[in-house]
């Protein structure tokens, strides 16, 4: 009897590993699907167009950065406007990213910025530069027309 249960909790747990490794499987699989290629300008170009907003055609600026390893107050109310938008940065701690910034034709004292890792889009934000600007996620139809 004892092996005959001993039996069944193993099929049970076997069961239980199977199921959720497909269940793992098939959300990556409909997560990577949301993911945004921004392998190169155009790409990254057609990610901002299609939040409804207009990159301006001069080149954008690109640098290196890193994502910290222990967000302070700053990263963590920066990483709270990336959630805004379905994006996270903790799960790239620690990581080198590349930033992509554009100005927008809509109003030239904005631009976006793009975080790309491994050529994916994983967050950013649309930034006035004035000293009393605002920051807004990456999201549709953001208004920056003031």
């Amino acid at each position: 009897m004892k092996m005959l249960l001993s039996l069944r909790k193993n099929h049970i747990l076997i069961a239980l590993f199977t199921l959720l490794f497909v269940a793992a499987v098939f959300l990556s699989f409909f997560a990577a699907k949301d993911v945004k290629n921004a392998a190169s300008d155009e790409d990254r170009r057609e990610f901002i167009e299609a939040l409804n907003l207009t990159p301006m055609n001069s080149d954008c600026q690109k640098k290196s950065v890193y994502i910290p390893l222990e967000f302070k107050q700053v990263y963590n109310r920066y990483n709270d406007i990336q959630k805004e938008a379905g994006y996270d940065l903790s799960l790239y701690k620690g990581e080198k990213v590349t930033l992509y910034t554009y100005k927008l034709k809509e109003n030239p004292e904005y631009f976006i910025n793009l975080l790309v890792y491994k050529d994916r889009v994983i967050g950013g934000d649309i930034s006035s530069v004035s000293l009393d600007g605002k920051m807004f996620p990456l999201k549709e139809n953001v208004l920056i027309k003031e």
